[in-house]
């Protein structure tokens, strides 16, 4: 199981959101006045992620608690997410330029005046575009759709102790 530390930022009707606690390294790193990641991590700044977890423990806004995420669920986010729009795109892709090669050939752009930028590139280009928007929209109803399922979130498993409880 994957497990974080986040703080509590509000506890409503039940529903608990929380912030993970973001972790860093570039500080210690030997590289970061050269390092692309440095720089934009500084321009864009530190952004705030709030999500909904669930609990069978008591807490209050502003407790740091141990979140945890079952890691197969972890990688079929991880699936869905990345590999499902790439597999989409390449499939796209190869169907953009079975169609130029199927329909959109030379005698049909010579019979009906069809532009002459509509080429098998030009076809595949379009393909791998819908293949990607394809997968993202899928991605995002499969989430919609699995979202009234429990497994999906993750679940606040204690409190986590202060420096100061640790001594």
């Amino acid at each position: 199981m994957s497990r974080e530390i986040a703080t509590v930022v509000s506890v409503e009707n039940g529903v608990i959101r929380v912030t993970p606690e973001r972790k860093s390294s570039c500080g210690s790193c030997s590289v970061q006045s050269g390092c692309g990641i440095s720089v934009l991590s500084n321009v864009l700044g530190k952004k705030e992620t709030a999500f909904e977890v669930m609990s069978q423990i008591t807490v209050k806004k502003g407790d740091k608690v141990i979140i945890s995420l079952k890691d197969n669920m972890l990688l079929l986010v991880s699936v869905v997410v990345y590999l499902l729009p790439l597999v989409l795109m390449i499939v796209g892709g190869l169907a953009g330029m079975l169609l130029n090669d199927l329909v959109l050939n030379e005698m049909l752009l010579s019979e009906f005046n069809m532009p002459q930028w509509l080429t098998a590139e030009t076809a595949s280009i379009i393909g791998i575009v819908c293949g990607l928007l394809a997968g993202l929209i899928f991605s995002r109803l499969f989430f919609n759709y699995q979202s009234q399922y429990s497994r999906f979130y993750p679940v606040i498993i204690g409190k986590a102790l202060s420096h100061y409880e640790k001594l």
